[in-house]
């Protein structure tokens, strides 16, 4: 078993150990602090997963991960995209990057990636721009990667405004 937690805003140590021990205290752990405040966490139950951190970027945790009681083996690459599309074309150039060196093994992409890929993820007036869109849907194209249904509210996001303000979008995907 593994958790992933996105968006955190712990950046003390102090805060960091006693948040790990009141949370799960005997699982292994691996924190991102190349963005502001600790964007990624991961944490794993040793004995039944093991993760090898293979690559981390300041919006992306990317590591291979062993089930050890199935004999199963995955790629995950954890996503924490910038609220800003100039940034965010880093992601989008090392997801190209990372797919390239991918043969043969299963490869999962999730997280929050402050994107939307179409129209239909958005709920309300957004400023999101069709090059914003096209450059998110380029970077599913180029690395051969399909988005994942989903069942339930299609938004994971919202701006907590009401009446015209109100703006909701799907950021989180996997």
């Amino acid at each position: 078993m593994a958790l992933i937690i996105n968006e955190l805003f712990i950046n003390c140590q102090a805060n960091v150990q006693r948040t790990r021990r009141n949370l799960l205290n005997n699982w292994s752990w691996f924190e991102d602090y190349s963005g502001p405040a600790g964007r990624i966490w991961l944490t794993w139950d040793s004995l039944e997963v093991g993760v090898d951190i293979l690559e981390v970027g300041t919006q992306f945790i990317h590591c291979r991960t062993a089930n050890k009681s199935m004999h199963t083996r995955c790629l995950i690459t954890v996503i924490y995209g910038d609220y800003d599309i100039i940034p965010r074309r880093e992601l989008w150039n090392a997801l190209r990057n990372l797919s390239t060196g991918i043969q043969n093994e299963p490869w999962l992409i999730l997280g929050d990636f402050n994107a939307v890929l179409d129209d239909s993820e958005v709920c309300g007036q957004a400023a999101d721009t069709s090059a914003s869109m096209m450059e998110f849907q380029s970077c599913i194209r180029d690395t051969g990667l399909v988005p994942l249904p989903f069942t339930g509210c299609p938004y994971t996001w919202h701006n907590c405004s009401e009446g015209p303000r109100s703006l909701w979008k799907r950021l989180d995907r996997c």
